[in-house]
């Protein structure tokens, strides 16, 4: 056997195994095995003052709910909600917030369907008791649906 020879055999031999991790590999990536994303918990921050404590993403659309840690009671409460997909943009109203209570729980986009992961920004908009300006508190979010 000549040397050309041998060296296509390894070639060809060791090409047919390499192709075969190939394609293993790809199909374990295909299915979800690498995706590191589903090891990533969900995340909702605000600013010092607010807490977020209801935050999940479901098949009924996205809930948050918080906890004021003001040492003031929150008048004319309002969230908005965007998703960085921008299919979601909406705002609700809650009304009054007492010193170290958590609001309700408010579902936003119950109408639509989201991928797995959502992630966006928050907007906290109320006044202070004996207040008449309006503060506006960003927040971000990411969540996985459950």
């Amino acid at each position: 056997m000549n040397r050309g020879q041998a060296a296509m055999e390894f070639i060809s031999s060791y090409g047919w195994a390499l192709v075969v991790v190939l394609v293993s590999l790809s199909t374990l990536a295909y299915f979800g095995l690498f995706d590191t994303g589903r090891f990533i918990p969900n995340t909702c921050f605000f600013e010092t003052g607010i807490d977020c404590v209801d935050y999940r993403l479901n098949d009924g659309g996205l809930t948050f709910g918080f906890y004021n840690n003001f040492g003031r009671k929150l008048y004319d409460v309002n969230i908005t909600v965007i998703t960085n997909y921008g299919d979601c943009n909406e705002s609700v109203y809650i009304g009054i917030v007492p010193n170290t209570e958590r609001s309700p729980a408010v579902d936003f986009c119950t109408d639509k369907t989201f991928p797995g992961k959502v992630s966006g920004k928050l907007f906290l908009e109320f006044t202070f008791e004996d207040e008449v300006i309006t503060h506006v508190m960003p927040g971000t979010f990411a969540l996985r649906k459950e």
